[in-house]
């Protein structure tokens, strides 16, 4: 990013960040926030300085503030007294274009409701068209074996589904 949006060994200035961010596909803003709203920011954010040290604000937590030195690599607890020394009042505040639209839902059987919903008439005509063929096959299934009491039962009740299914099928579909 050094090399793409600034001078080689000079500070990345807001606008850069912000530059570097859209091109990344993040959504990103420089937000003013005061010392004793950092409990409601959207965390973790990067600390603006106008020295050019930076840094990740992790987390806030009553009286203690946790952050990440990009200098030293290493995280870091302050003190709200001791961080105040610190903060100037600017966060870089970054997030993914798909979290903001909440597209990060996990694949799962409501991807396909649209599809359902969109072809729902054509999906009972093939279900009453399959049902047909299911019970001509059970039929003819259950005539090669020999006819008895398991022959007149499953002839009952497979007429039966299939009236049933034929009937909500019909109820459903508009003609």
């Amino acid at each position: 990013m050094q090399h793409e949006f600034g001078q080689s060994h000079q500070v990345l200035s807001e606008t850069d960040l912000l530059l570097a961010a859209k091109s990344l596909g993040l959504k990103a803003k420089i937000s003013e926030q005061d010392i004793a709203r950092l409990k409601m920011a959207a965390l973790p954010a990067l600390v603006i300085r106008d020295d050019g040290k930076h840094f990740i604000l992790a987390k806030v937590v009553e009286d203690k503030v946790l952050i990440h030195d990009l200098e030293e690599g290493r995280p870091k607890s302050f003190s709200v007294e001791e961080f105040q020394t610190l903060y100037q009042g600017r966060l870089f505040v970054v997030a993914s274009r798909a979290s903001v639209l909440g597209q990060l839902a996990k694949f799962d059987f409501t991807w396909f409701i649209p599809a359902v919903v969109k072809y729902r008439k054509l999906l009972l005509e093939v279900l009453a068209l399959v049902s047909g063929i299911a019970t001509a096959l059970y039929v003819g299934s259950c005539s090669v074996r020999r006819l008895g009491r398991s022959y007149l039962l499953g002839l009952w009740a497979t007429a039966s589904v299939t009236l049933l299914i034929g009937l909500a099928c019909s109820a459903v579909i508009p003609t």
